[in-house]
């Protein structure tokens, strides 16, 4: 799993280099976690489980804002307070990944746009 926490790490995946959906979706944070530190991102990997997400945000995967399907990724935004700050989780839809989290995020899932 790859959590994005800064503009500078963010900055750093997209010169690196990524698969072309979540480019789009990591550009478009890129301008809100230069003005203030109000995300944190998490982009899972083949083999990344839900208790490992779980563990990696300090807590389950529930009670989500929504979920948006873009590109071949799952993007499901969680609010943590009333400022703004919150947890967006990127899930390619792959079968490399958990089927727990597949299932919810095809079952809840709203087309991007």
């Amino acid at each position: 799993m790859l959590t994005i926490a800064t503009a500078a790490s963010l900055a750093h995946v997209l010169r690196a280099g990524c698969d072309p959906g979540l480019s789009s979706i990591l550009k478009r944070y890129q301008p809100l976690m230069e003005e203030e530190q109000l995300a944190v991102l998490y982009v899972l990997q083949p083999g990344d489980r839900r208790q490992d997400l779980d563990t990696a945000r300090g807590c389950p995967f529930e009670q989500w804002e929504f979920i948006v399907a873009d590109g071949g990724w799952y993007e499901a935004v969680f609010v943590l307070d009333d400022y703004g700050h919150g947890h967006v989780v990127l899930i390619p839809d792959s079968t490399e990944c958990d089927p727990e989290l597949l299932a919810i995020c095809r079952g809840h899932a709203v087309p991007h746009g």
